[in-house]
């Protein structure tokens, strides 16, 4: 009988298949294929992604544009003393191409003493400001460029060979931009520059009244 039992529970171990060996690994050749459909989904995702990347910059670089002129006139206000605005034209890595990339402002003690207000502020790469006088209105101005040999004030990395673009907020909120009309200082990517008068397709644009000094930031 014991026997008789023990053989009818070997038959029905046997007949339970074995789960161990219905379960296998993936092949070496799906792998492949899963890491190259894988692969196609993020190249085809890198152009988008640089393009969101690419206008979150500019919005950011307008906003601290803006904050920092707001900034200039507000203290031009309550210190009642002038602030000057400067935008550093200053070369890539060393080499020979220059832009306007960088901006600072500086308290104006009088006609010949400046003390700066702000750090040296930086756009991030490849932002720069346009060279386009119709997008960047100052850049028409002679009277508004000085050098940096003039001011005896030192940048990193260049010392005191540099050029830069200048107004001043004055202590009753105004500017020394030309009353006339709004000026524009506009944001563009070195690597897409404005041509023949066109903007490309990322921008921003930082517009002042001449009159109350007033910035707004303008996006497409």
């Amino acid at each position: 009988m014991r026997r008789s039992i023990l053989q009818t529970s070997s038959l029905r171990l046997k007949s339970q298949p074995n789960n161990s060996a219905s379960c296998r690994g993936f092949s070496l050749v799906e792998i492949m294929v899963v890491m190259g459909i894988i692969g196609v989904l993020a190249l085809a995702a890198i152009p988008a992604f640089q393009q969101v990347t690419r206008g979150s910059n500019f919005t950011t670089s307008g906003q601290i544009l803006g904050d920092y002129l707001a900034l200039a006139r507000q203290t031009a206000l309550t210190r009642n003393r002038p602030v000057e605005v400067r935008f550093y034209l200053l070369p890539e890595n060393g080499g020979s191409n220059a832009h306007y990339r960088a901006f600072q402002l500086f308290l104006k003690k009088d006609d010949s003493v400046s003390e700066p207000l702000s750090p040296v502020v930086y756009f991030p790469q490849p932002i720069i400001l346009s060279d386009n006088t119709e997008f960047t209105s100052l850049l028409g101005t002679s009277q508004a460029i000085g050098q940096g040999s003039d001011t005896g004030f030192s940048l990193p990395g260049v010392g005191t060979n540099y050029q830069y673009l200048f107004f001043t907020f004055k202590p009753d909120g105004g500017t020394s931009l030309d009353q006339v009309q709004k000026s524009y200082f506009t944001l563009v990517s070195k690597n897409v520059p404005a041509v023949n008068g066109n903007l490309p397709a990322n921008f921003v644009t930082v517009q002042i009244d001449p009159v109350i000094g007033k910035a707004a930031v303008l996006r497409p």
